[in-house]
């Protein structure tokens, strides 16, 4: 970790080091997490190459949202082939069915293969250290055994894959040529014995069944077939699907509402499915690694803070126990290393109880490294204040004792930590000047302010992060007023002497209309940094116009720059939130046009899956999070929204936006 020092406060953040560049990779990219396996298509022959993608014929597949199933169908070496794939909704179980003639002839089967852990930023498969982990059959694995059972072993990491074979033919697993390879496949001349049925089956079945569970002890309970798994996805599916928020489009006649509509559908499903685990998620969610497999809190309201929205505030939830298993990490790291009150959360970090510690002469059994190292990331501050908005959400929506006992912890920290973030370091000299907000410190998503070091005079006062800063702080005086406790005075005093945002000539010249840049010393060219004008945000996450910001000052910048911010979005979730700021400045035809971007300005990005790609990832979940956030919020309202139906939506005669079950926003 590298000493910054600002302000006459000196504290150690893990960025990169040149001089310690071997060091900062290792510990950037350790510990990671895991892609566990990889399941394919294999001709039975090993005299006949792999399948590559040019070998299949009249390629077709659909995923079904109501059922959770895809189903793929292709033509392979003269013979059709359908594929059915489901994972267990309450299991870590993956179940698929592969029907052919190709099947029934013993031609075609699975394939199975584990890699070992990878270190790059992106991707997670490693297939090149085969004497770096084992792959082990620890049960089964005779003639028409239908559940064997393999241990996975990866440095001081293990789990069991326990299989469940079936469909008929004898179907059994075998070790390939090379180490971490297996293949599924029927037994020659094998008959119905052994395996798993549930599904076709029998010596003339053209169908091979495999189900793979995993979990890190081996179970006492045999796996569920593959038709028990697809049974389970279907009665889970329709029961997300009836529960939460609705909408419907259909009856509107802008440009691009169809379009607009079928992105939150198929958004909805990549959120609920990807999105809403026991950790913070990934920016790549469950396809693969991203920032060198590392948990992600920066992004965790593009990811989750839409489940409270659209009446499925649980899904938010699932990660909360995330922070109390890090909280005593994080208050350390906070107090030893960087000499701050109450809790700084990682922005990208591995678990807690594998992270190395890090000395000094006042502890030396030193602090967790709790942060990856990162040139930017231990900067950023701004995710800082999302556990206290989840905590005002989950209020929102449950607001009773118990809530306000499963979050108290968290919001108490938080601000602990927001205000002397603010407090420790040297005041100004004026005494009744107002309190600055850094350095250090970079602002979301531009981070940098012109290429000058996050310690830099200039590198404090963003728009953004002062709003959300008072928002945060706001939030969390009112949790101790519906506690019935006294103010904390550190929060108080920097509610009350924060600085606010400084809004300038938007061309710099005098007499122009005022806007805001991305921090209070940009230059006047810097309306937009790296393609982010992060300055709007504070009508989006807050209501900026009561915490500081002006709101004729925000209109102009949002006029000044959203063609261009629409030109060249490097990121997708940007999109969203300037439609939320034009909503809630009073601009609903702006809102509206930038979701539904009837010039496929952005959302061409979008892939059929669903999925969004940027320039930076192939697959960009907080597009998806972001963009159902924004449509909750124009469609279900935000405080102080008049109180009509869909405020965020023109009533131009363009737009019949039918809704419900939404909760509003702040």
């Amino acid at each position: 970790e590298a000493e910054i020092s600002a302000r006459n406060h000196s504290a150690r953040y893990p960025v990169l080091q040149p001089k310690l560049a071997a060091e900062t990779a290792w510990l950037r990219a350790n510990p990671h997490r895991l892609s566990l396996l990889r399941l394919f298509l294999r001709r039975t022959d090993p005299r006949l190459p792999p399948i590559a993608p040019s070998d299949l014929r009249s390629p077709r597949q659909t995923l079904h949202l109501w059922n959770g199933t895809l189903t793929s169908s292709f033509e392979l070496d003269g013979a059709p082939v359908s594929v059915v794939t489901a994972v267990h909704p309450s299991l870590d179980a993956l179940a698929t069915r592969v029907c052919s003639p190709a099947v029934r002839s013993r031609r075609l089967g699975l394939g199975l293969a584990f890699p070992y852990g990878s270190e790059a930023f992106q991707g997670g498969l490693e297939w090149g250290k085969a004497d770096r982990h084992a792959s082990t059959l620890v049960s089964g694995g005779r003639r028409c055994d239908g559940r064997p059972v393999l241990l996975r072993r990866l440095d001081a990491t293990t789990h069991y894959v326990h299989l469940a074979l079936g469909g008929g033919g004898c179907p059994h697993l075998a070790a390939g040529r090379v180490p971490h390879d297996w293949s599924i496949a029927r037994a020659e001349g094998g008959g119905v014995e052994g395996g798993v049925e549930g599904g076709a089956s029998g010596e003339g079945s053209a169908c091979l069944d495999a189900t793979l569970w995993l979990s890190p002890a081996r179970e006492q309970v045999a796996p569920p077939s593959a038709a028990e798994v697809f049974a389970a996805a279907a009665a889970h599916w329709p029961r997300e699907w009836s529960r939460g928020a609705a909408l419907d489009l259909s009856g509107s006649a802008a440009k691009g509402a169809a379009a607009l509509e079928a992105r939150v559908v198929r958004s909805q499903y990549l959120s609920m499915s990807q999105e809403a685990g026991s950790s913070p998620p990934q920016e790549t969610g469950l396809v693969l690694n991203s920032w060198y497999g590392k948990f992600h809190t920066e992004m965790r309201w593009m990811h989750s803070a839409h489940h409270f929205l659209w009446g499925r505030p649980d899904l938010a939830l699932r990660c909360e126990p995330y922070f109390e298993r890090v909280r005593a990490q994080a208050r350390r790291h906070t107090r030893v290393a960087q000499r701050y009150r109450g809790v700084r959360w990682p922005k990208m970090a591995g678990p807690p109880q594998l992270m190395p510690a890090i000395g000094d002469a006042v502890e030396p059994a030193g602090a967790p490294l709790f942060d990856g190292p990162s040139g930017a990331g231990p900067l950023i501050v701004w995710e800082q204040v999302h556990p206290i908005v989840f905590a005002e959400l989950a209020f929102r929506s449950a607001p009773d004792a118990a809530t306000v006992e499963r979050h108290n912890r968290t919001v108490h920290d938080s601000a602990d930590f927001m205000a002397d973030f603010v407090l420790a370091p040297l005041p100004p000299s004026e005494p009744h000047a107002c309190l600055p907000l850094g350095p250090p410190l970079w602002t979301a998503e531009v981070e940098s302010n012109e290429g000058r070091p996050a310690s830099d005079a200039t590198s404090q006062n963003p728009t953004f992060e002062l709003v959300y800063w008072r928002f945060g702080l706001t939030l969390a005086a009112r949790w101790r007023r519906r506690l019935g406790l006294p103010p904390v005075p550190a929060w108080q005093e920097v509610l009350a002497r924060l600085c606010k945002p400084t809004a300038r000539p938007l061309r710099g010249v005098p007499g122009a209309p005022p806007g805001y840049r991305p921090y209070e010393r940009s230059s006047d060219a810097a309306l937009i940094s790296n393609g982010v004008a992060p300055q709007l945000f504070a009508a989006a996450f807050a209501p900026g116009e009561r915490l500081g910001a002006d709101a004729a000052a925000l209109r102009n910048t949002l006029g000044a720059t959203i063609a261009a911010l629409l030109r060249n979005l490097p990121w997708g979730s940007d999109a969203a939130m300037y439609a939320m700021a034009a909503a809630r400045l009073g601009n609903a035809s702006l809102a509206a046009s930038i979701l539904a971007d009837p010039d496929g300005l952005w959302s061409r990005r979008f892939a059929p899956s669903g999925h969004y790609a940027n320039a930076f990832l192939p697959v960009y979940l907080p597009a998806n999070g972001a963009l159902l956030a924004a449509v909750a919020f124009m469609a279900g309202g935000w405080d102080g929204d008049g109180g009509r139906p869909a405020p965020g939506f023109p009533r131009d005669g363009s737009w019949t936006v039918r809704a419900e079950g939404f909760s509003k926003y702040f």
